[in-house]
């Protein structure tokens, strides 16, 4: 072996003897159609030595790389370890082209660098990464490199922990894994996913453990799959026996806190001075979190073991395990019971899904009991406000050690129904062209107000609402904040309140079919919360983040009202709940969302079903309105998108049968006008279109043009898209009196127009017809107007013009046709 690299950590020396020699096909025959990422696995040989003399773990890769571009991204070789306690030996590093190989194992090619991102995460573990680039590299090359790691971290005490997987997300041609572990010593093994059983061979004192498996398809894997759920046949092995073999070796790391340092004593004797238990516990809870910045020396056996107490004083900073044993050192000087206990960031409440051992968990906390209650403290949360029993982490498991731990204990739900995230959104609208005001009022709680608290406190209000503004301005175009948010953090209750004021510009923006404008009001904050749709036919579970609550609400103001109808959509699936209810209140439209997560994933068998309500959801989500008074060009109606053909052709019809009827009176004589039985009129003054038919002719004059005023203005409501939206159950302002109402009003309207224009005709004409027809005029408009009046009552969302226009035609109806039976001048005047 050479040493040359020794300086560095690392040196260069031949395969160990225990490790049993495997063939991998440098020849091998062309790839198949699964492979994936621009290369193949042709070997990857893991062999690990379990001795009483320490452990020695063996790794061997050959890979075959198929495209320029795996060239690129896999022509260089990291290997991480920590010269602390790890001896790394490099063995082999060879590129074979043609049959031919040629070793690229140089000692001028590698470099032993520092891990990246380690300040980022507050955290120094020392370990390394040896990289060594490879030169000339082609497609077609297969790579070959090989190493051995002896030596483990002296915290685990010679406890044994791996894991790994029987297949990969690239096509493998052969997998191996071999174990040499003492007789007689326990080894838990646990293989989950279709992992298969081990072939095991007994020799002498050691026990051979033995995987393989060959032609391994890859695996093409899930988005959003839960941290706890293994998508790939994987095997882990330990030598824990029960969660209470783990809780003694974490009872172990903590046994030795180490001497209080005078400042302690100090900050802890002001402490007690504090009325009650649980203020005492609040301030040494807010010492730790507040005054103990977070930051990691994880080296060797401080990867788990608190530095002492007095260490992390003196530096003023310590990463989870430190600040927990601070705070268990503080509250037991305050006389409360305190323990440290062990968390999973990751697996949470399924840290019990899967066998003990030490490395399940990544975190520590503190259980504290304070009044004969159970209080659970993470001494790293940053910003954390309100009462203390509010504070529980949502870990939902963990190992509390100090206190002869057998099994895990659950951590229960912060208490509180309230949604975590109110927000009230209020528009003021007015017409196409002028501004709209946005208000924004929201309250944040719980966790959420932490997180905003830590934002809101590390930016100006400037910084905040230049934020703010280009994240509303996605939705809103052109949008301008009006002042700098206002932020109200109420510490007691954990609340935090922002008020945001907005000036939007061009809310009105034409419509996609250019018919006409139209406004969206979005639920931006929820538009965000809610997932975004993965592939559908996946068979692993899908994440779901748990606990989620919102509540958001939308007020818009409109001066001339709305005309939408009320309407209530529920979505429900086994891990989210969504409420939409849509509510016009006289010139204000409401819009209220709940969204809440129940279950913190959605079984395989059940994720199709999920994403399709998730679909569904996100359809419910922006809400589009159209400004008032918006009309439709007459254009529209000869744009193939709006054209309305059935409505077009019952008006046409309505029209033909109108004129029908007037060609049918045309050549039909006209009935007795049945009138009373006037003696023959010698009164020039009462014959001729004077008198009170001044007035009927004008009324009818007006009559006509204001049929052809509605007709016009309503003429909007028939377009295709208008029309979808009033009378399709799936339309914004859908309710089923829509279609009848509108279909009644436009035949009915249509018909009196080509009576009026023909009665005003036989009016100046002083036809014989027309005091028949104008009661007949008369009647059929005080009908329709009841009818109207009545289906539009029971219409929800339309504005409320109460029944004074159907009294007053009736009233005028009932004038008119006794005037029309009593008058001499009717009988004398229409005589031709």
């Amino acid at each position: 072996a050479t040493e040359g690299g020794a300086q560095q950590g690392y040196r260069v020396g031949p395969t160990p003897r225990w490790v049993k020699t495997i063939q991998a096909d440098l020849t091998p025959s062309p790839p198949g159609a699964a492979v994936t990422g621009g290369y193949e696995m042709l070997l990857i040989d893991r062999q690990e030595a379990v001795r009483s003399a320490g452990q020695e773990r063996f790794y061997r890769a050959v890979y075959r790389l198929l495209d320029e571009g795996a060239v690129n991204d896999n022509s260089a070789i990291s290997i991480s370890f920590d010269p602390g306690y790890e001896r790394l030996t490099l063995h082999t590093v060879t590129v074979t082209r043609n049959g031919k190989p040629v070793n690229q194992l140089k000692a001028s090619r590698i470099r032993v660098v520092e891990p990246e991102g380690e300040m980022d995460s507050h955290i120094f573990n020392g370990s390394k990464t040896l990289v060594l680039v490879l030169e000339d590299i082609k497609a077609g090359d297969i790579v070959e490199y090989s190493f051995t790691r002896e030596g483990t971290n002296p915290v685990f005490a010679g406890h044994y922990m791996a894991v790994f997987t029987m297949q990969e997300t690239v096509a493998l041609r052969h997998k191996y894994f071999r174990l040499l572990w003492p007789q007689g010593r326990p080894l838990s093994v646990s293989a989950r996913g279709g992992a298969a059983a081990p072939t095991i061979t007994d020799a002498g004192p050691q026990r051979e453990y033995l995987w393989s498996a060959a032609n391994v398809a890859p695996r093409v894997l899930d988005a959003n799959i839960p941290n706890w759920y293994d998508p790939l046949p994987i095997v882990r092995l330990n030598d824990f026996g029960s969660w209470g073999e783990v809780a003694a070796w974490g009872d172990s790391l903590f046994a030795s806190p180490g001497s209080v340092p005078a400042p302690l004593a100090a900050r802890i004797a002001t402490i007690r001075s504090e009325s009650t238990d649980l203020a005492r516990a609040m301030a040494a809870l807010r010492f730790v979190q507040d005054n103990v910045r977070y930051f990691g020396i994880e080296i060797g056996v401080n990867s788990h073991q608190p530095f002492p107490v007095a260490t992390v004083v003196k530096r003023g900073y310590g990463d989870c395990k430190d600040k927990a044993q601070l705070l268990v050192v503080m509250l037991r000087a305050l006389g409360m019971p305190a323990y440290p206990a062990l968390v999973s960031t990751a697996l949470r409440g399924h840290v019990g899904d899967f066998p003990p051992g030490a490395g399940r968990f990544d975190h520590a906390i503190v259980l504290a009991e304070i009044a004969g209650r159970e209080y659970w403290l993470d001494p790293t949360a940053l910003y954390q406000r309100g009462p203390l029993e509010n504070l529980a982490p949502g870990f939902g498991t963990a190992l509390v050690l100090g206190r002869g731990a057998k099994s895990l204990t659950p951590i229960p739900a912060v208490p509180g129904a309230s949604p975590a995230v109110e927000v009230g959104v209020f528009f003021e609208l007015a017409g196409v062209g002028k501004p709209a005001t946005m208000r924004v009022e929201s309250r944040y709680g719980g966790r959420v107000a932490d997180a905003v608290r830590d934002r809101t406190r590390g930016s100006s209000p400037e910084k905040l609402s230049r934020e703010y503004t280009e994240y509303y301005a996605a939705a809103y175009p052109g949008i301008a904040a009006d002042t700098v948010p206002q932020t109200v953090d109420d510490e007691i209750r954990n609340v935090v309140r922002t008020t945001e004021r907005y000036t939007i510009p061009n809310f009105w923006r034409p419509s996609s079919t250019g018919s006409g404008y139209v406004g969206t009001l979005d639920p931006i904050e929820l538009d965000a919360a809610i997932p975004s749709l993965t592939a559908t036919g996946r068979t692993t579970p899908l994440a779901v983040v748990y606990p989620n609550r919102y509540r958001y609400e939308i007020k818009v103001h409109l001066a001339q009202g709305w005309s939408i109808a009320p309407r209530a959509d529920t979505v429900l699936t086994p891990a989210i709940r969504f409420v939409r209810q849509i509510t016009p209140e006289a010139k204000t439209l409401v819009l209220r969302y709940e969204y809440e997560t129940l279950a913190d994933h959605v079984s395989g068998s059940q994720a199709t079903a999920h994403l399709e309500k998730l679909s569904q959801i996100r359809g419910l989500l922006n809400y589009g309105v159209t400004p008032p008074n918006d009309k439709a060009r007459a254009a529209s109606w000869l744009d193939p998108g709006e054209l309305n053909w059935p409505i077009l052709l019952a008006a046409l019809f309505a029209i033909g049968l109108a004129l029908v009827g007037v060609a049918w009176i045309g050549r039909t004589p006209a009935p007795l006008w049945p009138g009373p039985p006037f003696p023959p009129n010698t009164d020039p003054e009462l014959t001729g279109l004077g008198g009170w038919l001044v007035f009927v002719g004008l009324g009818l004059s007006v009559g006509v043009f204001n049929l052809i005023k509605l007709l016009a203005t309503g003429a909007p409501a028939y377009t295709a898209s208008a029309w979808a939206r009033l009378t399709a159950p799936s339309g914004a302002s859908y309710h089923p009196l829509w279609a009848p109402t509108l279909l009644l009003e436009l035949v009915v309207n249509l018909v009196l127009l080509v009576f009026g224009g023909l009665l005003l005709w036989y009016f100046l004409r002083r036809k014989q017809w027309f005091p028949i027809l104008f009661v007949g005029f008369l009647i059929t408009r005080t009908v329709f107007a009841w009818v109207d009046a009545i289906l539009a009552a029971n219409i929800p969302g339309v504005p409320r013009a109460g029944w004074g226009e159907p009294i007053s035609i009736l009233i005028a109806s009932v004038v008119w046709v006794s005037y029309l039976a009593q008058s001499r001048r009717v009988g004398s005047t229409f005589v031709n």
